[in-house]
């Protein structure tokens, strides 16, 4: 058909602008049975036409069911949670290509614009936290391990469960607007809310006279530990608990406060590492800041309302941080450009909540994402106090922070110090863990080097059938033998951030090629090639941090029983 005849073939999600029969047959017979296939419609005259569908093709699509083998959504609500909620299935294809069919129609043309920017809000979002977790792979899971010591030591998080149930909750986010709303946070601390800072604005609002409940602190970068610099707490009473993810920077555990307790919230790569913890590590959604990690915070201690502070999302006033952090923080001065429109930085325009525009760029426009979807799934009655920063999607109620404190933190709370722990740390169960560890990352390189060599001998000798047979056999030894370590070639997959993704990505590209025969066993040798080095380099990383973090552990555990 004419019509089509510019149709790319090979991308990974072919959004359609309304509910066209004939583009979905011409889609379903010359794509891809891997490309995701979304259709916007909300009419439903048109939605009836599906129902008459009848096509005859190797994999029958069950429209909105990700399960089988051809993903065919029809979006109906683009409500944004609903939209996302919707879309998830779509999973990693939103970070690749995406086709927008030509309408046939137009009835319904500012819904279809409305409905795509927010798609592309979504697409963006994805690519952006599949590329952080990806580039900062490493860098997170050496923190894991260097944390250990600390994390099989403290205390978690489980005792804090609905701690502060029914009781109003400040949260203190860095954003420029904060500046404004010191001195009236200062002056609150007659114990009427529960406050919860991000590490950001810790010395900040100590400065301030503002002395958090608790800190929040997830921050990957060994920067992290300058928040602590300088920091004179000479009479003024230590009662802030700190509230880490295991992947923070070892820079901030070691930089706490004395007489601060520290707790620790779960974590699944330490726990295939480590074994379960207890049910004490309770595992919190924090999000990708620790303004997310605060919010997630405040939810998990059942306060209500919860009141967000310094939640610009945007540069207010043209700037990136607030006043008071560029003067508690020196360093930080650097990061004003950041702000600023450049051309290697692009900044994006959004709207404020009286329709101003304000600049934001696509970092930040992430975390809004992640806030409104945390927001719309939230028992809780939120209340953006920030005055200022971008609109805000999902939030019950905007309105001065003066006006929030007279109408929800008006009566004294009692904040009772946590009752002891009688969780004894098992130092010697982590040696042993560890020490297996060891041993199958080893045992993961060994084979896998293995089956890397007998690749590339393979490649371009297909027709060597002796050559063939060795290898065959040399692989399905070697996978035995992995497969018998399984959790720890998980571990490495993880801790590669790539590897997962290349095996992924290449076999699906190789698919769609419509490879076969030798050509076909090229790709999968470049995928193996490619997937298998990430294996090997991520163990000798692993491997080379572990047992230093062993070392530790096993002086420390002889020092004890000296």
């Amino acid at each position: 058909m004419d019509r089509y005849k510019n149709t790319p073939k090979d991308c990974w999600v072919y959004l359609m602008m309304g509910c066209d029969v004939e583009a979905l047959e011409w889609l379903i017979k010359n794509t891809h049975h891997h490309a995701a296939i979304v259709m916007l419609e909300r009419k439903q005259f048109a939605l009836d036409e599906l129902k008459e569908i009848k096509i005859t093709f190797d994999h029958p699509p069950t429209l909105n069911n990700p399960h089988e083998q051809r993903p065919i959504f029809v979006v109906t609500d683009n409500e944004r949670q609903a939209l996302h909620a919707q879309l998830g299935a779509v999973g990693d294809r939103w970070n690749r290509s995406v086709h927008v069919m030509a309408p046939r129609f137009f009835h319904d043309t500012d819904w279809w614009k409305e409905t795509v920017e927010k798609l592309h809000d979504y697409q963006e979002c994805q690519r952006t936290l599949l590329m952080t977790a990806m580039t900062n792979s490493y860098q997170t899971h050496k923190n894991l391990v260097e944390n250990i010591p600390a994390y099989i030591t403290e205390r978690g998080i489980k005792a804090l469960k609905d701690r502060h149930k029914g009781q109003p909750a400040i949260c203190i986010a860095a954003g420029p607007s904060v500046d404004k709303h010191l001195e009236m946070l200062g002056e609150e601390t007659e114990m009427n809310s529960v406050y919860i800072s991000c590490l950001t604005m810790y010395k900040p609002g100590i400065k301030n006279n503002i002395i958090p409940d608790y800190v929040t602190a997830l921050d990957y970068h060994e920067v992290s530990g300058r928040f602590f610099e300088g920091f004179d707490l000479e009479g003024v009473l230590v009662t802030t608990d700190f509230i880490l993810e295991p992947k923070v920077n070892n820079a901030v555990v070691k930089n706490i406060p004395d007489g601060a307790l520290t707790l620790f919230i779960g974590n699944e790569w330490l726990n295939l590492l480590l074994g379960d913890q207890d049910d004490d590590k309770t595992h919190l959604n924090s999000g990708a800041t620790v303004a997310h990690f605060s919010f997630a915070l405040a939810v998990q201690m059942g306060c209500d309302p919860i009141i967000m502070v310094g939640q610009d999302l945007g540069f207010t006033d043209s700037k990136y941080y607030p006043e008071c952090v560029y003067k508690a923080h020196a360093w930080k001065e650097t990061s004003r450009g950041l702000a600023q429109p450049s051309e290697s930085r692009p900044i994006r325009v959004a709207k404020t909540a009286s329709g101003d525009d304000i600049y934001t760029d696509e970092q930040m426009h992430t975390y809004l994402e992640i806030f409104e979807g945390m927001w719309a799934a939230c028992d809780a009655w939120v209340v953006d106090c920030t005055e200022g920063g971008v609109a805000k999607e999902n939030v019950n109620e905007t309105m001065p922070l003066a006006e929030a404190l007279e109408t929800y933190c008006r009566h004294p709370i009692e904040i009772e110090p946590l009752p002891e722990d009688s969780w004894t740390p098992d130092v010697p169960h982590a040696i042993e863990k560890i020490e297996k560890a060891l041993e199958d990352i080893d045992c993961v390189i060994y084979w896998t080097q293995k089956a890397l060599n007998w690749y590339l001998q393979l490649e371009g000798n297909w027709e060597d059938k002796e050559l063939f047979d060795k290898a065959k056999a040399g692989l399905i030894e070697g996978k035995k033998h992995i497969d018998e370590c399984s959790a720890t070639r998980q571990m490495l997959m993880e801790y590669s951030g790539i590897a997962t993704y290349i095996e992924h990505w290449r076999d699906t590209q190789t698919e769609m090629m419509n490879l076969d025969g030798n050509e076909k066993r090229d790709a999968q040798v470049k995928r193996d090639t490619e997937h298998h080095g990430c294996i090997i380099h991520a163990g000798e990383e692993m491997k080379e941090h572990l047992q230093k973090c062993l070392d530790k552990l096993k002086q420390e555990n002889n020092h004890g029983t000296d």
